[in-house]
């Protein structure tokens, strides 16, 4: 056993704790995160992709890496995707439908800002589509745009020192918003038998 002499000089604390909490990294793809719906269209013209964070995480840095292929038959001027994150509109790509050679796959790494992440987050696509500016049908099977199963979101996250306080309970030691397994700690005052166990 290892002891330790209590810290007499706290000053060192007076500013915050010395060190930082050390940042991880995790990345999710889109079939992780549950969607099911990679195809956009003219009637359907929207999907999104849900992801949380942890109530004792910060998010430091939150990045999304996607690709998508859309139809040749848009016309690019007026023909963009709009990607939200929780309702909050972060960029519009435009449709190329000039240099972009049919059944080019489009791809795109965007860093959006850490300071809209919520305990629960959305991130949504969005297709304006036309393939005629005078008389469009939006059943039409012309207007589509479709993403990569591929793709993915990366989040860098720092954790939080939390107080001991019963509103957060069963948090930290479960958090439904945790993507790992649970591993939950007891602490018992003697060895146990088995039938404790169980």
């Amino acid at each position: 056993a290892i002891s330790a002499e209590p810290l007499s000089n706290k000053a060192i604390f007076d500013d915050g704790y010395p060190e930082q909490a050390p940042i991880e990294s995790m990345t999710l793809s889109f079939e992780k995160l549950g969607l099911s719906k990679f195809k956009l269209d003219g009637v359907s013209n929207s999907t999104r992709v849900d992801f949380t964070n942890r109530l004792d995480q910060l998010g430091k840095k939150l990045t999304l890496d996607f690709s998508y292929t859309t139809s040749p038959s848009l016309i690019g001027r007026v023909s963009h995707l709009k990607i939200f994150l929780n309702e909050n509109l972060v960029t519009v790509l435009p449709i190329d439908d000039k240099t972009t050679p049919i059944g080019t796959v489009s791809e795109r790494s965007i860093v959006l800002n850490p300071k809209l992440i919520k305990d629960f987050n959305q991130i949504r696509f969005e297709l304006v589509g036309f393939y005629d500016l005078v008389c469009q049908d939006d059943y039409s099977k012309t207007i589509w745009a479709e993403l990569s199963k591929s793709s993915r979101i990366s989040i860098e996250r720092q954790s939080l020192a939390l107080e001991s306080l019963l509103e957060y309970f069963p948090a930290p030691f479960f958090d439904s918003r945790d993507y790992n397994k649970v591993n939950l700690p007891f602490v018992f005052a003697s060895q146990p038998d088995e039938n404790t166990l169980e």
